[in-house]
Parts: structure tokens; C-alpha cells; sequence
């Protein structure tokens, strides 16, 4: 049976929770879950170097059966002491800059017999066996390849003929380098320069997102590659009602004042201290509203972090939230009155979609991918000025009447087994194109 191989190195060893984290979880255990309809075999793996480990898959519930954000599987532990002293030279050589000990420790023509030692020898250890490539298998990297080596794992993978595919998730750091730490912009160009000649195609999270990956592959002086757009899924992994931490049970009750939620890493491109403006702005006019900030803090987060914890209102009508589970997040999103999405640029725009899933009425930054995801299941906002935009906020509030929520049905949302239908297609065409005629 032919196989999709599903790199998903950085969520598994992290266990991180951010948006690109959760997509990856989300993709991985629905393409399990599609795996016999498909017709393919798929394996979750995490690279090392050339080396490619499958994943622990629990039946019936996936690479990734934990219902939280971050996931229940640490970092595994347990590799071989051969693996790891693999590892550690491939690192060796790329920090001494020395090709031939690059040469041997990622790109060795006997990884295939490796992976079978290794296979042989570790098969039954926690982070599961390590697989040979082989032709007519495709290769997905789902995951932030960025911050690891993904180079040697393509060259081994085209070498054995299979089909490599990477998601790009956005380019943002290329195209608004303000928004990121010092050098992330090259280390991205760096990347994206890595990909371009050992991939065979590229999917996207949005069309938004397609047309700006070709636009910096052309910049590079590279023409552009096959490209595909596939929209995310909206469910998230809740295992019945999940716990739910007593003071956000609390804060978001029946009987409060309505609530304005914001999601995402705090991070500039979030543009977080906007929506600190138009809650400062409601709280002028005396309207009776709370506000819930729900991500965690990341880089040049700190003036946003002092501002939110230094606030007046803070832990009384404007709270802020950090690493909450699936079913907390989802119970923001099922109590909340609206969700708020000021982002000054985005790839996709996850929580949008997940809020409509209940049926959240959003209110979105008037930027090209939220047009696109949203259409016409939501309202702009300008970010030119929170005077104009509060002013749409307060006319909601009013509308509300004292009556609480009330839902919007929404046609945009979608389960994530649809888009994992929609990732193997575009699979199976960027396998074909790769094949030609015949």
C-alpha cells in the first residue's frame, strides 16, 4: 500500500500549543482517521537528520489522542544511543560549518540499511520504529521545519523517489520582518532557499497565503512552484466536557456581562495592544462588557504583557488566559459573546473558524485572508483608528438587548476530516504532476 508520511518532528518532541502546533495534531489524526477510505497507509514520523521515526499511534485516537493544546506526548527519551550520537554530529557539522561531517552524519547513501538497523534494533522502544523511504511514498511536512533540519531528511526521501511536499503555513517573517526577533527574516529566506529545489510541491493554508509563498520563491529568483490552498478544520479535540479551570468557569458564567474573546500568541502581528485600545475606548463610554485574551506570550510580547497586567481592569473585566486546553478553549468560544481578530496580517486564521463552528458572531480585521476565510460570515473592523471600530462594537452590544449570546449559524466552518480529503488530493496531484504522463 502506498504511504503518506507525515512529518510532525516539533510538535512531538515540544509539545508545544500554538496555532501551527494544533493544526498539525489536528491533520495527523485525521488523515489516520481517513487512512482506509484514502487508500494510503499514513505514518505520523519525527526526523532525525536523515532518519525518519514513526510515531506511537494509539487505535482509534491517533498520533496525538490527548484532548489538551499541548498534547500527551513529551519529548521522546528513549533513542538510541546510535541515533543520537547521529544527531549530535549532524549538529556538529552544521555549527562547525565542516561539509564532510555533514556529509556522512545527513546525507550517508546507507541511511536506508541505518533505518533498518535502527528499525531492528529499537523497533519496540516509545518513539517508535524508524522506516526506510521508499519510491511511491508521499511526504508531507506538516510542521515548523524552520527550526530543525529538514534538508537531509528531502534528500533522502528524493533519493529513495518518493514525492515531498512541505505546508507553508505563511511568510510572514520575509514579508513583515518588523513583526519578528532580529535574523528570523533570513533565517526563513534560508529556508524557503533549502525547500525550493528538493520539493516537489507546496500546500498552503490558504490562497492568501499560496499567492505570497510564490511571490518570495520569485523574489528569490526561483519560479514558481506547484502550489495548492487547503482551509483548516474548526473542531477541536475536546474528550467530553474536559476540565475547565474554576476562575474562567467563573468569569465566563451565565448571568455575566457579555464577552469579547481575542486568540492567538501574543505576538506584534496579533496586534493584541489594538484590541487593549478598543477595550479602553468601550470602558469610556460606560458599557457593561468584559474582555478575555487567550494565548500565550511570545517574542516582543513584552510592553503588551506589562500593559494587559498593569491594567486597571486586569483580572476583573479584562482577563488573559495561558495554557488553556482544548475544552477551555472551546468553552471561551461557546460562552463568549463574539470573538475579536485584529491581526495585522495572517496565513489563515484558525480561531476565526473555530468561533463560527459555535456559531460565534466575528468581528475581523478588514485584511485579504480573513476576507477570504470569513466571506460574509463576519464584520469588518478598521485598524486605522479604535474610535471607528469600538463604535461597531458598542452597536453589537446594543443589539444584544441584555439577552446574552446570540448565534450565527455559519457555512464556513468544517470538520478537519474534510480537510485532511482535501490535503490528500492535493497530494495525490502534486504525486502525479511529479510523475508525468505514464
Amino acid at each position: 500500500m502506498a504511504r503518506i508520511i507525515v512529518d510532525c518532528t516539533h510538535t512531538f518532541q515540544t509539545g508545544a500549543g500554538t496555532g501551527i502546533q494544533r493544526v498539525v495534531r489536528r491533520f495527523a489524526d485525521s488523515l489516520l482517521a481517513i487512512a482506509v477510505e484514502s487508500g494510503f497507509e499514513v505514518v505520523p514520523v519525527r526526523l532525525e537528520g536523515a532518519i525518519l521515526v514513526a510515531l506511537p499511534v494509539v487505535e482509534g485516537r491517533g498520533a496525538f489522542p490527548s484532548a489538551g493544546i499541548r498534547g500527551s506526548l513529551a519529548p521522546d527519551p528513549s533513542r538510541s544511543r546510535f541515533e543520537t550520537a547521529h544527531l549530535w554530529v549532524s549538529r556538529a557539522g552544521r555549527l562547525l560549518g565542516s561539509t564532510r561531517l555533514r556529509e556522512w552524519a545527513d546525507a550517508s547513501p546507507n541511511e536506508a540499511g541505518l533505518a533498518r538497523w535502527l528499525a531492528g534494533r529499537d523497533g519496540a522502544r516509545a518513539g517508535g520504529a524508524a522506516i526506510a523511504p521508499r519510491a511511491g511514498d508521499i511526504f508531507v511536512s506538516l510542521d515548523s521545519s524552520w527550526v530543525y533540519d529538514i534538508r537531509t531528511a528531502l534528500d533522502a526521501l528524493g533519493r529513495a523517489g518518493a514525492t515531498r511536499v512541505v505546508f507553508i503555513h505563511d511568510v510572514l517573517p520575509v514579508t513583515h520582518p518588523q513583526w519578528f526577533t532580529p535574523g528570523t527574516d533570513r533565517c526563513f529566506r534560508g529556508w524557503i532557499e533549502a525547500l525550493l529545489p528538493r520539493t516537489d510541491g507546496f500546500v498552503t493554508n490558504s490562497r492568501t497565503s499560496c499567492a505570497e509563498f510564490s511571490a518570495v520563491a520569485e523574489g528569490l529568483g526561483h519560479a514558481p512552484p506547484p502550489c495548492r490552498a487547503v482551509h483548516l478544520g474548526a473542531e477541536l479535540a475536546v474528550a467530553g466536557e474536559g476540565a475547565v479551570r474554576p476562575a474562567l468557569a467563573g468569569a465566563l458564567a451565565p448571568g455575566r456581562p457579555p464577552a469579547f474573546l481575542t486568540v492567538g500568541t501574543i505576538e506584534p502581528r496579533k496586534n493584541v495592544g489594538f484590541a487593549i485600545d478598543l477595550f479602553d475606548e468601550l470602558d469610556t463610554r460606560g458599557l457593561d462588557f468584559q474582555w478575555h485574551v487567550v494565548g500565550s506570550p511570545g517574542w516582543l510580547a513584552d510592553d503588551v504583557a506589562r500593559r494587559i497586567r498593569g491594567h486597571r481592569a486586569y483580572g476583573k473585566r479584562l482577563h488573559w488566559w495561558v495554557g488553556l486546553g482544548d475544552a477551555e478553549l472551546d468553552w471561551c468560544y461557546r460562552h463568549a459573546a463574539a470573538l475579536v481578530a485584529v491581526s495585522s496580517a495572517e496565513g489563515f486564521g484558525l480561531p476565526l473558524v473555530e468561533a463560527r463552528l459555535r456559531e460565534l458572531p466575528v468581528f475581523a480585521s478588514d485584511i485579504p485572508v480573513f476576507r477570504e476565510v470569513l466571506g460574509a460570515e463576519g464584520t469588518s473592523l478598521p485598524l486605522s483608528s479604535a474610535r471607528l471600530a469600538a463604535a461597531a462594537l458598542e452597536d453589537f452590544l446594543a443589539g444584544l438587548g441584555g439577552q446574552g449570546r446570540r448565534p450565527s449559524p455559519s457555512r464556513i466552518a468544517r470538520p478537519w476530516v474534510d480537510s485532511a480529503r482535501e490535503l490528500v488530493a492535493a497530494l495525490v496531484e502534486i504525486d502525479a504532476r511529479r510523475r508525468g504522463p505514464g
